[in-house]
C-alpha cells in the first residue's frame, strides 16, 4: 500500500493490490476517482509506489510489482497516458522530478535505475547499480541531473 498527497495537499492518491483511488481531504475524506474504474487500464497488479506530479499537476505515476510504470492524466478524466515496461523485474519506487513533471526516476528489483519521458514510448536511459536490488530513488530538489538511489546492501548511490 502507498499514498501520496498533491501539492495542495486537498487530495491523496491511494495505491495497492487493485486499488487506485483519488480521495478528497477536507472535514470528511471522500473518493473522488476510482483510476482503475475510468482506466481502460484494468490489469491486477500490485502498485508498490505512487506519486503525484510535482508541478504538473494532473499527472499520477504508479510503479507495480509486474515491473511496468503507468502514468495517469487527470486532465483527461484520469486516463492511462503511458505505461513503461523496460524494467526486468519489481518497480519498487518512482520520483517525479521537482522541476519538470515529465521526468521520472524509476529504482527496481533488476538492479537498474531508469530515466523517463512521459513524452516517449522509452527510457532516455538507464544507470546499473551497485546491488541486486534497488528499492529507493529521489531526484535532487534543485537539479534534474542529480538524483540518489538506496539499494538492498545498504549503499547510497549519488
Amino acid at each position: 500500500m502507498a499514498f501520496d498527497a498533491n501539492q495542495d495537499r486537498d487530495h491523496v492518491v491511494v495505491a495497492g493490490r487493485d486499488l487506485l483511488k483519488i480521495l478528497r481531504v477536507g472535514t470528511e475524506i471522500t473518493e473522488e476517482t476510482n483510476l482503475r474504474v475510468v482506466s481502460s487500464h484494468t490489469k491486477t497488479t500490485t502498485n508498490n509506489d505512487v506519486k503525484w506530479g510535482s508541478n504538473l499537476k494532473n499527472y499520477i505515476g504508479t510503479a507495480s510489482g509486474d515491473g511496468t510504470i503507468c502514468i495517469y492524466d487527470l486532465g483527461k478524466g484520469g486516463q492511462l497516458e503511458r505505461t513503461f515496461t523496460e524494467h526486468g523485474r519489481s518497480v519498487h519506487k518512482i520520483s517525479f522530478s521537482p522541476q519538470d513533471s515529465r521526468l521520472i526516476l524509476s529504482g527496481s528489483q533488476d538492479g537498474n535505475m531508469k530515466l523517463w519521458d512521459v513524452r516517449q514510448k522509452k527510457a532516455r536511459c538507464t544507470m546499473m547499480g551497485k546491488s541486486d536490488v534497488c528499492w529507493d530513488v529521489k531526484f535532487n530538489r534543485t537539479q534534474d541531473s542529480h538524483f540518489a538511489a538506496a539499494f538492498e546492501n545498504g549503499t547510497l548511490q549519488v
